[in-house]
């Protein structure tokens, strides 16, 4: 006979999906027994106790009986799932798994516990995790190891010297070639203090988690700090810091996300509604499956001056900000034509023969902020490109939200707290969001050009060096004629821009709007 199961067991192996990822065994007390991976997690778990228990090994006979309930995880592959079950095994190194022996598949990277820390590839992790060094990875590709190695010293100068380096100690009498290369501060000769060089390594550990997003917000306030201080050299090497980092944010990361286990922190509840969520979608708009790729496409202008269309991505419920792109419309006409125009050059840039890699794979569903009118025009751009049927869309009109879909007439009957509607609202509302900084951005770009123009003896090239060096408006208008000179220009050509920007900050000024006094 099968084995007996406790309610809670039996309730949790009801609920398997057939679907690759990792599963953790536990007892009563809620200690991981085993972590075990899967191809499909339904069948693999069931077959523990589908047979007699005489009939399995001893050691796994005593897994089953001691198995309280099981937890898993889903993945989106079966490599995914072998790098997870890894670091689960590490982590709570279960009593019934064999140890990993061959910790030499993937490399990880690692900042030490030290009052200098140092980066260096290892592949193992160590007890020093205890002691506070910080392990990153693993990484299956050798080329995403060798940028975020790179990447770390170019940007954040870590160094990856085995000096023992201590505050307020000189390590060697002069510097090593590290630092002639640009790729070290040099804390051995103590050229960068322990506090300085700490706040690197704390930037380099954010980037490293996947934290990018936010360490680029972070620079990039501090580059208009500076700015606004008249540290121009600074917000220089700040700018300059950000484009790197925007360059090879994605390329940097390791293949497979590091997962945290169930019992040590897992928004477990925000995905489980983004899962519901599209499992909404997927009925709602009677789809073939969940739309793991939403694209969403706004339009943003001024009295129909400088139009400028967005397309946000979200894979599996959540933005991927990497693949956003935008457009600088060029047909004439309303809104509805743009729109059209932005989904028509997006679908065929995907469409050339080699296919543009910024463009593809094609969406799941396409989401258009508008409503019936936006729906027909795009649907038209659709079926002309051969596509019909094989793209959805859907629209989303304000006021109240109501949501559309081709050969319906009426809107949806999605309530508001649908978790399904919820998410197209965060597409649309980010896709507008996205739509007016790309705007705000081109119409200070239009501007400073203009009044650049105005300058005689500011050719190309000098123009691009002050854009480079003050990167707005703002900036430029701040700067001195010294400083002016200082980006390159003659003296009566700074002279002649100065004055300039004067004359246009006194016009803006004298334009704005009073209030009776």
């Amino acid at each position: 006979m099968p084995m007996p199961l406790t309610p809670e067991l039996r309730r949790r192996l009801e609920a398997l999906p057939d679907a690759p990822g990792v599963y953790l065994f536990k007892d009563a007390q809620g200690r991981v027994l085993y972590v075990g991976k899967a191809a499909s997690l339904r069948k693999r778990v069931r077959s523990y106790f589908r047979g007699r228990p005489s009939g399995l090994d001893p050691k796994t006979q005593r897994l089953v009986e001691r198995a309280s309930s099981v937890e898993w995880i889903e993945t989106g592959s079966e490599p995914e799932a072998l790098l997870l079950e890894d670091q689960l095994i590490k982590r709570h190194r279960p009593r019934y798994n064999v140890r990993l022996r061959d910790d030499k598949r993937y490399p990880y990277l690692k900042l030490t516990a030290e009052p200098f820390p140092r980066l260096v590839v290892t592949r193992r992790v160590d007890r020093d995790v205890e002691r506070g060094a910080r392990y990153f990875g693993p990484y299956p590709r050798p080329g995403a190891l060798r940028e975020a190695y790179r990447a770390l010293q170019r940007i954040f100068r870590v160094r990856t010297c085995p000096l023992a380096i201590e505050p307020g100690k000189r390590a060697r009498a002069r510097p090593c070639l590290d630092h002639d290369l640009g790729l070290c501060d040099a804390p051995c000769v103590g050229l960068i203090s322990q506090r300085q060089y700490q706040q690197l390594v704390d930037e380099a550990e954010l980037f490293l988690s996947g934290r990018a997003e936010a360490l680029m917000q972070r620079l990039e306030r501090e580059m208009r700090e500076a700015a606004a201080r008249l540290e121009f050299e600074r917000a220089a090497r700040l700018r300059d810091r950000l484009r790197a980092l925007a360059q090879i944010a994605q390329l940097a990361q390791p293949s497979a996300p590091s997962f945290p286990s169930f019992a040590e922190d897992e928004n477990a509840r925000a995905d489980a509604r983004v899962r519901r969520a599209l499992e909404e979608l997927q009925d709602a708009l009677g789809l073939p499956g969940p739309p793991r790729r939403l694209e969403g496409f706004d339009v943003s202008t001024l009295q129909g001056h400088e139009p400028v269309a967005s397309m946000v991505v979200f894979l599996d419920g959540r933005p991927a900000k990497s693949r956003y792109r935008r457009f600088a419309l060029r047909v004439r006409g309303d809104d509805t034509a743009r729109l059209a125009e932005a989904v028509n050059r997006r679908l065929a840039r995907a469409l050339t023969r080699a296919g543009d890699p910024g463009f593809t794979p094609l969406p799941d569903l396409i989401l258009l902020d508008g409503g019936k009118g936006q729906l027909r025009a795009v649907q038209a751009v659709v079926r002309a490109l051969g596509l019909d049927g094989a793209i959805p869309l859907a629209a989303l009109a304000k006021d109240p939200d109501r949501v559309y879909v081709p050969g319906r007439r009426e809107a949806l009957p999605l309530p508001r707290s649908s978790e399904a509607l919820k998410l197209l609202q965060r597409v649309r509302d980010e896709a507008h969001r996205f739509a007016l900084e790309a705007h705000r951005r081109r119409r200070t770009k239009r501007a400073l050009h203009s009044i650049l123009d105005e300058v005689p003896g500011l050719g190309p090239a000098r123009k691009r060096r002050l854009l480079e060096r003050f990167g707005s408006l703002r900036a430029l208008k701040a700067a001195s004629v010294e400083e002016l000179r200082r980006a390159g220009l003659p003296r009566a050509v700074a002279e002649r821009l100065h004055a300039t920007l004067k004359r246009h900050d006194a016009s803006a000024s004298d334009a704005t709007p009073r209030t009776a006094e």
